[in-house]
Parts: C-alpha cells; structure tokens; sequence
C-alpha cells in the first residue's frame, strides 16, 4: 500500500515508543490521556510543513472513540504556513476524522 506524505512529518517517532505492541486499553490510558493526546496534536501542529498540505485550509476535526463510549475532540486549523491544535470539537470543520483512539494512536506512529 503506498503511503501518503505526512503534511505533519516526526509525529510517529515522538510517539513510536508508547504504541509499539500496547493493547488498545493501554493506549486510550497513555496516548489517549489528556497529557498524551496534548504532546501528539502539539507535535502535529509544530511539525507541519506547508508544502506538504497541497494548499489546503480550514479547521480538522477529530474525533476519537474511546472503548467506554467517551469522544475525545481535537482540532487542526491549518491556516497558511502554520497549524493550530486545540482541544475540543469545531464549529464548521472542513474535514471531520472519527475513529478508534487507539487506531488513531497506532496510524499516529505509523503501525
């Protein structure tokens, strides 16, 4: 399968070594934590490249289930040469992403 650049390049090392063979349940505690989902959107955000992102603009929104039932929201507001992320869900998202925490954890660091 042929992967798509990353417009957010560094995200899977930074947290390579909290996924690589945790079980979902430990990855909704560690990555999913407010503490864990904060370093992943941070590291987003800092590393995104703007040549990397084909022009695009708006706010991204994720939305990620957790194994109780809970969504944890975090946006991604690209806006020319810099990325925003917040906690939280968006207004008016140009793109929503909802899926699993702990797949979005593993897709995160590459696995």
């Amino acid at each position: 399968m042929r992967q798509v650049p990353s417009s957010f390049p560094g995200v899977r090392s930074a947290i390579s070594f909290l996924v690589r063979g945790a079980s979902d349940r430990r990855l909704e505690r560690t990555v999913g934590s407010r503490a864990g989902l904060a370093l992943v959107f941070g590291v987003m955000a800092r590393r995104f490249v703007p040549e990397k992102a084909d022009g695009f603009a708006g706010v991204i929104q994720y939305r990620l289930c957790a194994a109780d039932g809970g969504v944890r929201g975090w946006t991604v507001e690209v806006e020319g040469r810099r990325a925003r992320a917040r906690r939280g869900m968006a207004a008016d998202p140009r793109v929503t992403l909802s899926l699993a925490l702990a797949d979005f954890a593993r897709l995160a660091a590459g696995e």
